[in-house]
C-alpha cells in the first residue's frame, strides 16, 4: 500500500538534490499502482521538466489536468513548458488559465510576459510584467524581462532603469550586466558598457555573451585586436557557430574557424557555403588540412603523439584557429596517455594561443618558472626562453636567454627584439650585421633575410624528417617584425610579399 504523504515528501527531497531520474522510477512504481493520483503525474512531469524533456513533462501535466482540472500548477507548469519549447500560441491559454485559478500568483503573470514577448507583442508583454512587479516588486528577475522587452520596442533608456534595478536587488546578477551592457552600447554609452560586461564576466567567467558584447563595443571603437580577442573567446565558450560565421568569415577571418563552423553544420540546417570568399578560406586551409591528414593516416597521433600534437597545435594557431591550438595543448598534453611535460616551444605557444582569445596571463606564470631551468638545454630551448621572457615583459632575462643560445639564428633575431624595446640603435645595427654574417654562412638552418621559400615535404619521409623541416622554418613567423627591422638596417629592399604560412608546404 502507497504511502502518499511519505513518498511525495521523498520526491520533493529528490528534487532538491537534483536527483530527478531517481524522481522518475519512483513515480513510475506509483502510477503502476495507483493511476488516479494526480499527484504522481504532476511530480513526474516536474521531474521530466527539470530533466528539459518538454514533450513528456507536458504529456504529465495533461494527465493531473485530465484528474483535476482545477490543479493551478499542471496549468501553470504545461504553460511554462510551451513557452519553454517556444510555443507561445499553446503556452497563452495554460498560462491564462492558471492566472485565472490563481489571480495574485505573479508567475503567471511573469511567463504570460515572456509568451507574448516570444510572439513579439511587446506592449502586451510589459503590462503582465508590470502586475507580476506589483506581486513580486523583490523578484530582480522580473526587472531583467521587464527591461527585454522595453529593449526590443528600443526604449532604452526605460530597460536601464530595470537592469539597474534587477542589480540594485541581486548585485551579483550576471545576466543584468550583460543587458545593461547592451543597452548601453546601443545608446552609444561605450566605457559604461565596457564596465557592464567586464563586471559581467567577473561574476561568471564563462560568460560567452558578455564576451561578444565586449567584441561588438571593441569593433565599433575600431580597436580590432581587442575585438578579435574576445570573439575568439566566446567561440572557445561554445557560442553558436551560426551567430559567428559571418564575424570570422569577413570581419576578422579565420580559415580554421570558418571551416570548422561548417563542418558541425549538417542537414537543413546546413548554411550554404556560397559566400564570396568560403572558397577562398578553405583553399588557405588545404596544404595544411593535406598534411595534417597524411601523418594521421600514417598514425603519427598515436607513435609520436607528442610532436604530433605540438605540431597540429602551431598550425592552428598560425591558421587563426588559436583556440583550437589551446585546446590541444589543453586537453592532449594533460591526459594519462599523454603524460610528457611540455616542451618550452610548446609552452611558448599555449600562452600565445592563451593570449589570442582567453586570459593573458594563462600558463605565462609556470612558463616562466621553467625558462628558468634551460641552463643545461640546448639552443632552442634557451631561444623560447627568451621569447617567454619577452612576453613578461623581461628584457634583461630575455637578453641573457638569446645569448645563452649562441649563434642560433633565430635566437639572433630574438636579441634584436630586446635592443628594439632598450632603444639601442647601435646593438640593433651591430646585430643585423651579425646576422647577416651568420646567414651567409648557415649550413642547416633556414635563412630569413631574403625571404623564405616552400617547405618541400614528400610522404616517403619519416614524420621526424617531417617534424624538423617545418621546424627549421617556423621561427620566420615568430619573427616577422625583427626581420624587416633587419632589413631596413641593412638597407635592402623592403619586403611587402612574405611567404603566407597557409602557402609554407609543398607537397607536390
Amino acid at each position: 500500500m502507497i504511502r502518499v504523504d511519505q513518498l511525495l515528501e521523498e520526491v520533493q527531497l529528490l528534487h532538491s538534490q537534483g536527483r530527478y531520474q531517481k524522481m522518475i522510477v519512483l513515480l513510475n512504481d506509483a502510477i503502476l499502482e495507483d493511476d488516479t493520483y494526480a499527484e504522481f503525474y504532476f511530480y513526474r512531469g516536474v521531474a521530466w521538466f527539470s530533466n528539459k524533456t518538454y514533450d513528456t513533462a507536458i504529456e504529465d501535466f495533461t494527465k493531473v489536468i485530465a484528474l483535476r482540472p482545477d490543479y493551478f500548477r499542471a496549468w501553470l507548469n504545461r504553460g511554462i513548458s510551451w513557452s519553454f519549447k517556444q510555443q507561445p500560441n499553446k503556452a497563452i491559454p495554460d498560462l491564462t488559465r492558471a492566472m485565472e485559478l490563481r489571480p495574485g500568483h505573479a508567475s503567471s503573470y511573469q511567463y504570460l510576459g515572456v509568451a507574448w514577448s516570444d510572439k513579439k507583442e511587446y506592449d502586451t508583454a510589459i503590462g503582465y510584467f508590470d502586475k507580476a512587479i506589483e506581486l513580486r516588486p523583490d523578484n530582480a528577475e522580473l526587472y531583467l524581462q521587464r527591461g527585454s522587452a522595453w529593449s526590443e520596442k528600443e526604449k532604452y533608456q526605460n530597460a536601464i532603469e530595470d537592469y539597474n534595478k534587477a542589480i540594485a536587488l541581486q548585485p551579483d546578477y550576471a545576466s543584468a550586466y550583460t543587458s545593461l551592457g547592451r543597452a548601453l552600447y546601443k545608446i552609444n554609452e561605450y566605457g559604461k558598457a565596457v564596465q557592464c560586461f567586464t563586471r559581467s564576466i567577473e561574476i561568471k567567467p564563462d560568460n560567452k555573451r558578455a564576451y561578444v558584447g565586449l567584441a561588438r563595443v571593441y569593433e565599433v571603437k575600431k580597436e580590432f585586436d581587442l575585438a578579435s580577442l574576445h570573439y575568439k573567446r566566446a567561440y572557445y565558450l561554445g557560442l553558436d557557430g551560426s551567430s559567428l560565421l559571418e564575424v570570422f568569415r569577413d570581419r576578422f577571418p579565420s580559415p580554421y574557424i570558418v571551416k570548422q563552423i561548417l563542418s558541425v553544420k549538417n542537414g537543413d540546417d546546413s548554411p550554404e557555403a556560397n559566400f564570396s570568399n568560403i572558397e577562398w578560406l578553405m583553399a588557405t586551409c588545404k596544404r595544411w588540412d593535406d598534411f595534417l591528414d597524411h601523418l594521421r593516416s600514417k598514425n603519427y597521433p598515436a607513435t609520436d603523439p607528442e610532436k604530433y600534437y605540438s605540431l597540429e597545435a602551431m598550425v592552428n594557431y598560425y591558421m587563426g584557429n588559436s583556440p583550437a591550438a589551446y585546446r590541444i595543448f589543453d586537453t592532449q598534453f594533460e591526459s594519462d596517455a599523454h603524460p610528457q611535460p611540455l616542451t618550452l616551444r610548446d609552452q611558448y605557444y599555449l600562452v600565445l594561443s592563451a593570449m589570442d582569445f582567453k586570459e593573458p596571463d594563462d600558463g605565462l606564470t609556470y612558463a616562466i618558472e621553467q625558462a628558468g631551468r634551460t641552463e643545461d638545454g640546448g639552443p632552442v630551448d634557451s631561444y623560447y626562453a627568451g621569447q617567454l621572457y619577452l612576453l613578461h615583459n623581461d628584457p634583461d632575462s630575455a637578453l641573457r636567454s638569446f645569448e645563452e643560445a649562441g649563434p642560433f639564428l633565430p635566437a639572433l633575431y630574438g636579441k634584436m627584439a630586446v635592443y628594439r624595446e632598450l632603444g639601442s640603435t647601435s646593438a640593433l645595427l651591430q646585430t643585423a650585421k651579425m646576422i647577416e654574417d651568420a646567414e651567409a654562412t648557415a649550413k642547416n638552418e633556414a635563412g630569413f633575410l631574403d625571404g623564405i621559400t616552400p617547405v618541400v615535404v614528400h610522404a616517403s619521409m619519416s614524420f621526424e624528417e617531417m617534424f624538423d623541416r617545418v621546424l627549421r622554418h617556423i621561427h620566420y613567423y615568430e619573427l616577422t617584425a625583427e626581420i624587416e627591422q633587419a632589413r631596413t638596417l641593412l638597407h635592402r629592399t623592403p619586403r611587402h610579399g612574405y611567404l603566407k604560412f597557409n602557402t609554407l608546404p609543398d607537397f607536390s
